[in-house]
C-alpha cells in the first residue's frame, strides 16, 4: 500500500498555508467514501481493491478521478467546485509519476 509513502509525499510537497485534505485520523478527505465505492465503479482494474492507494497505474487513477468529477453528488462539492478527494486523486498521480 502506498498510503505512507504519499502522505510522506504530500506532507513535504504541500505548499505552506494552503489547505490540509489530510485528516488528523490520518485519512485524506473523502477516501473512506470513495473507497466504499470501488467495487461499484466500472473500472475493471478496481475489482478486487479495498483502497485506492493499492493502485499504482496513474492511469486507473485518472479513470478514477473522472468517475469522481462524473459523480460529485456522493463525495460533496466545496469552495472551488471538486470534492476535496479529487485534489488528493491529482496529487497522488503526480505522486505515481
Amino acid at each position: 500500500m502506498n498510503k505512507k509513502a504519499f502522505i510522506d509525499y504530500y506532507n513535504k510537497t504541500k505548499k505552506k498555508n494552503s489547505r490540509s485534505y489530510l485528516k488528523k485520523d490520518g485519512d485524506f478527505r473523502g477516501e473512506v467514501e470513495l473507497n466504499n465505492q470501488l467495487g461499484s465503479i466500472p473500472v475493471t482494474a478496481l475489482h478486487g481493491v479495498s483502497s485506492f492507494f493499492d493502485i499504482n497505474d496513474s492511469n486507473v487513477i485518472q479513470e478514477l478521478l473522472n468517475w469522481v468529477n462524473k459523480n460529485k453528488p456522493l463525495f460533496g462539492v466545496y469552495s472551488g467546485g471538486t470534492p476535496d478527494i479529487a485534489t488528493v486523486l491529482r496529487r497522488y498521480i503526480d505522486f505515481l509519476t
